[in-house]
């Protein structure tokens, strides 16, 4: 969940090297034609998304074997990116390449700890195949974001999930993400959103929905149980050494140094929790 800098790959340039690497004659120039259609895409996808009304953009109803435009199949149109942008061979693997690299330290934006490698359709081909090679609707994302997410299309804005290039900066410089100490055996976090009370509803909204569709509870949990793990041997010797207020200090500073990073990252709402938890801080890092 982290904003993105907008793509400055336009849709014409994608669409004139995707449709570079088709061999016959033909379905190259019967694309040709559409070339208009991916614009026009693109500028309404622009507009909506700016104003966070991508649920306003109608899906197409056509099936796969149905012609839509110039002669082409919905199913031809949506093959420009699976056939002719994502193969290595191709001359538009170059953009597909660029647009995963743009996610910074190679993280999915969309959860903040997997790699990206491969990208996503914030709104899918199948239902809107004239953005399926529109650079501002491809998302650098990790497998499990990309394939994990619900497929149900939003019909009010609540409902939408976070859009990386076209969010608030407040997504960033603001801490919505924390995290609680649950005081068992063993011990284990809990993860939640709470937005800033400053934030509209709609975005507040957004962000809950996205924390609860791509299942980041359940994930954020899972990530942090290891680094449990680990910090168990650390702070027994820490607190054996140096005391209490060592383990405290510690956990404080790297909680400092991860909110530096990422305000919002699953390490920062993890550190905080535990540098402010004090039966953490009395050895309960040590309950296995």
């Amino acid at each position: 969940m982290r904003n993105l800098p907008l793509p400055t790959l336009k849709a014409e340039r994608l669409f004139d090297d995707c449709i570079s690497g088709i061999a016959n004659a033909s379905t190259r120039a019967d694309f040709a034609g559409a070339r208009k259609q991916f614009k026009d895409a693109e500028s309404n996808y622009l507009n909506a998304a700016s104003n966070h009304v991508l649920y306003q953009l109608q899906p197409t109803t056509q099936k796969n074997e149905e012609v839509i435009y110039n002669g082409l199949t919905k199913s031809q149109i949506k093959s420009l990116y699976s056939e002719h942008m994502v193969p290595d061979s191709k001359v538009a693997r170059q953009h597909y390449d660029s647009l995963v690299m743009s996610a910074p330290y190679r993280k999915c934006p969309f959860c903040g700890f997997g790699r990206a490698t491969t990208l996503d359709h914030y709104l899918g081909k199948s239902e809107y195949p004239w953005l399926s090679i529109v650079p501002i609707n491809l998302i650098p994302a990790c497998k499990d974001c990309n394939h994990g997410k619900g497929t149900a299309r939003a019909r009010t804005a609540a409902n939408q999930t976070i859009h990386p290039y076209f969010e608030s900066p407040e997504l960033s410089s603001s801490q919505w993400l924390f995290a609680s100490v649950i005081e068992t055996t063993p011990l284990s976090i809990d993860y939640k959103v709470v937005p800033p009370a400053h934030w509209d509803v709609p975005f507040s909204k957004r962000v809950v929905k996205h924390f609860e569709d791509f299942d980041l509870k359940v994930r954020f949990a899972i990530e942090s149980a290891p680094v449990l793990a680990s910090l168990r041997g650390t702070l027994t010797k820490l607190q054996a050494k140096s005391g209490r207020t060592a383990v405290k200090d510690h956990l404080s500073v790297v909680a400092e140094g991860e909110e530096q990073l990422y305000l919002n990252s699953w390490k920062t709402a993890l550190y905080q929790a535990l540098a402010q938890n004090d039966w953490y801080i009395d050895g309960g890092f040590s309950m296995e």
